[in-house]
């Protein structure tokens, strides 16, 4: 927060939700019970946490769950000193249980003024898309709607928006066209588009486009950021498709993984680059070091233009598969090896640095899941037990200046700079540490503990997805679970970065 204290926000199924607040020497100076008329904690597993923001000096927590059976969001204001709820608001509710509306919200770090994306009937199609503008004060000042031409396909899905640095909005969803009078969904052919918008910074109209996507995919996600050199969006799509199956062991959704750099003139929208991102750098070195038994086939995590226009995309490689266990065969996801990309203006990639990694959860995470790590959450995706460790397998990345920072969760090893070194992957997260890799442009990555080296005895993983980056004081804080023999411990952490 701006004054200086931190504020923790616990949430878990059939609880109380936790308000924490610590002073400016990371004293505990408050924690309260969020008292709440509209949110039902016994149904945690039915809420999306849709953000916690600082907004006109309080803590600003967007919570979204069916009340009376009608997909709802509600705002808290909570007092950034005592952790008392100022005012919980209903900000808006679905016509009905039918006409099913779902809202996305987004901001910028320091600004005070947020957007509400709001997504109509969304059962088959969006009927109403609109972006609401509202000031410091929760105030509704604008209202922009995005219009489509809906006669023209038959299904729309995977809204996603997302904010620059400088507080332009972009906005994609995909779209489905197919001839409905003779389909059949195991032999129709469909054309898949992907609709784009954007909001310049206090802008009154979106500019918009359709693309058309090759044959064979979908876009699960895409990242976003916009471009001062050259005055462009940048966008990196991610198709993929599930190859997932029970009668093959492992088969896994991997090898449909596909990433598109796409760049849009930002004045006439008009498409100056698409070329597809085949991370060569990172695949010649693992030919070359296991004789091409191996592919990297990466998720795109983050992404990050600098001003100079070198846009850094951060991927991890990611393939589900069905692990056989007790005469059943659980679907189970596989964190493989990152790789830290940079490519110029045009698309051309420059260079790339492998970062190997392991992390294996018993669980299904897919591929959109992954790419907003910190963003909109599903509560039932973190339930407490068999789960709560494996909230721990995650990377993030921030970018402070030209300098990128990326986090992990590693055995006690301090990180793996081949593919070859041996290590069964993390699969106990009670027992990784928190390491993180600083990149520097034109210089060579060096890596560090985020706490002090372990021991044998000892062990501190860090709650990535939950992290807060402040990039003025390059501090990252963090939960962090703290093992000491056979001692476990939750604490939060202030960590200066070198």
């Amino acid at each position: 927060m701006r004054n200086g204290n931190t504020l923790l926000l616990h949430l878990e199924e059939r609880s109380p939700i936790i308000v924490k607040i610590f002073d400016k020497t990371h004293k505990e100076v408050a924690s309260r019970s969020l008292t709440t008329q509209f949110i039902n904690t016994d149904q945690l597993k039915n809420a999306e946490f849709d953000g916690l923001f600082e907004i006109n000096g309080a803590a600003v927590l967007f919570l979204q769950q069916p009340i009376e059976r009608k997909e709802t969001l509600v705002r808290f204001r909570i007092d950034a000193v005592t952790a008392d709820v100022i005012e919980e608001k209903i900000v808006a509710s679905s016509a009905s249980p039918k006409n099913k509306t779902l809202y996305t919200v987004i901001k910028r770090a320091d600004a005070d003024d947020y957007y509400i994306l709001y997504e109509h009937n969304i059962i088959r199609y969006a009927d109403t898309l609109k972006l609401v503008h509202y000031n410091e004060r929760h105030e509704p000042v604008k209202t922009i709607p995005f219009n489509i031409q809906r006669d023209k396909f038959e299904e729309i899905g995977g809204f996603i928006a997302s904010m620059d640095d400088m507080g332009g909005v972009c906005i994609t969803f995909n779209l489905t066209a197919y001839n409905k009078k003779a389909f059949n969904r195991a032999n129709s052919t469909f054309d898949e588009y992907l609709a784009i918008g954007y909001l310049p910074p206090n802008g009154d109209q979106l500019s918009s486009t359709i693309a058309q996507i090759p044959d064979g995919t979908y876009i699960a996600n895409v990242l976003y950021a916009y471009n001062q050199r050259t005055n462009s969006l940048n966008l990196t799509l991610l198709s993929a498709l599930s190859s997932t199956n029970e009668t093959d062991l492992p088969i896994g959704m991997g090898g449909n993984l596909t990433s598109i750099f796409l760049e849009l003139d930002g004045r006439d929208f008009s498409t100056r680059i698409s070329v597809p991102l085949t991370n060569q750098h990172i695949n010649s070195y693992l030919n070359n070091q296991t004789n091409g038994e191996e592919t990297f086939r990466g998720v795109a995590d983050k992404m990050f233009t600098d001003a100079d226009g070198f846009t850094t995309i951060i991927y991890e490689d990611y393939i589900q598969y069905y692990q056989k266990e007790d005469g059943y065969n659980y679907l189970s996801t596989h964190f493989g090896n990152l790789s830290v990309t940079r490519y110029d203006d045009s698309g051309r990639e420059l260079d790339g640095t492998f970062i190997g990694k392991e992390q294996t959860v018993r669980k299904p995470i897919y591929p959109y899941q992954i790419s907003q790590r910190g963003c909109n959450k599903i509560l039932n995706e973190a339930e407490s037990e068999p789960y709560f460790e494996e909230q721990f397998a995650a990377a993030n990345s921030y970018r402070s200046g030209k300098d990128i920072y990326v986090f992990y969760n590693d055995l006690e090893k301090m990180g793996r700079d081949s593919i070859l070194q041996t290590g069964l992957p993390i699969n106990n997260f009670r027992a990784a540490n928190a390491v993180y890799y600083k990149m520097t442009a034109g210089g060579e990555p060096i890596n560090y503990y985020l706490f002090e080296p372990p021991t044998a005895s000892s062990s501190k993983a860090a709650f990535l997805d939950g992290a807060d980056f402040d990039d003025k004081s390059n501090t990252l804080t963090t939960l962090v679970l703290c093992r000491h023999e056979n001692d476990y411990t939750l604490k939060v952490a202030w960590c200066r970065l070198e």
